[in-house]
């Protein structure tokens, strides 16, 4: 319990922001305004990360002056989660193109990645079967592209009130229940709860800033976990695999179409789920989709089996929706 107090200042700070959220967001230019591709009508507070971000700024702190995490590898989260989140911030106000956050985001991991081994994945180790790939010289630019998809990933998701706050907060309750329930990642856990209401209702987002923090620290604990051989790959495509194939189809249908596939639509299947359920119940159907996949396969269900049935389900649903 003793460890839990300092935490409460941090989630008495979450109501503070919440209570004021648009002088804030009036202060701060943090804010959403609607357009064509958007299912809001208002101008919305886009301060959400604040009311997530200095709590997990300080459980990180907290890891190092435990011991948890050696100074290296804490300057390397503490720069990365800080450079995305800025990247981010300056993304809300003033809408970088996607080809300055493209090569702003590969630049960054290019960069601090080598900087320790211990953030670069040098194998593909499964559950489902026994064996390992090496990766060799591959390693970095496996690590990069990966982190580029999972955060790309996680940005096309935020597009409907509370999904990918959601989804993070469906992929840390999975690694707190079958591999690591350390203190941190409870930390993590209460507080995308407590964004998650107000985040859902529409009473603030957590913007570009929120999303791009999100997207590397899940990055970071992922490797993490895999790297401390906690997690395998098997399952971390597992439970990234509804929002990650959605974004691949939503990608390949734009370049079909000569579009660019960085330049929003309404192409993507929460768009589509508004047809036929109330916007702000759309996270519920959309988890039930994400969960499936991991589910089946912590049931015995054979891997290829289970990605097979996966994408039966999702072709047929996608069918459906788009044909209402």
């Amino acid at each position: 319990m003793d460890n839990f107090l300092p935490y409460l200042f941090f989630f008495l700070l979450a109501i503070f922001t919440y209570i004021f959220k648009d002088k804030i967001a009036l202060s701060t230019g943090l804010i959403d305004k609607p357009n064509s591709i958007k299912v809001h009508t208002k101008n919305i507070p886009a301060i959400g990360s604040l009311l997530f971000t200095p709590v997990i700024y300080f459980g990180l702190i907290n890891l190092f002056y435990d011991g948890d995490i050696k100074l290296k590898l804490f300057l390397i989260w503490f720069i990365l989660l800080s450079a995305f989140y800025i990247m981010g911030i300056i993304d809300d106000k003033i809408n970088i193109s996607a080809k300055v956050k493209t090569f702003t985001t590969l630049a960054l991991l290019f960069i601090i990645l080598p900087l320790d081994q211990n953030l670069i994945i040098n194998n593909l180790s499964f559950e489902s079967i026994n064996y390992i790939i090496i990766l060799n010289q591959g390693s970095l630019f496996f690590t990069v592209f990966s982190i580029f998809f999972f955060y790309n990933v996680l940005n096309f998701s935020d597009g409907l009130n509370g999904l990918s706050v959601t989804l993070c907060i469906f992929w840390i309750s999975f690694i707190i229940i079958f591999h690591n329930s350390n203190f941190f990642y409870t930390i993590i856990l209460i507080s995308l709860i407590i964004t998650l209401l107000p985040n859902l209702l529409g009473k603030l987002f957590i913007g570009n800033s929120g999303v791009n923090f999100l997207a590397i620290l899940f990055s970071l604990i992922l490797i993490l976990e895999y790297n401390n051989d906690r997690i395998k790959i098997d399952e971390i495509f597992l439970i990234v695999l509804f929002p990650a194939l959605d974004a691949l189809r939503v990608i390949i249908e734009r370049i079909l179409k000569k579009k660019s596939p960085f330049i929003g639509d309404k192409s993507h299947i929460h768009h589509y789920l508004i047809r036929i359920i109330n916007k702000n119940l759309v996270f519920i159907p959309y988890t039930f989709i994400s969960v499936m996949p991991i589910i089946l396969f912590k049931l015995n269900f054979n891997i290829f089996f289970t990605i097979s049935l996966f994408l039966f389900f999702y072709i047929t649903i996608l069918k459906y929706l788009t044909h209402k």
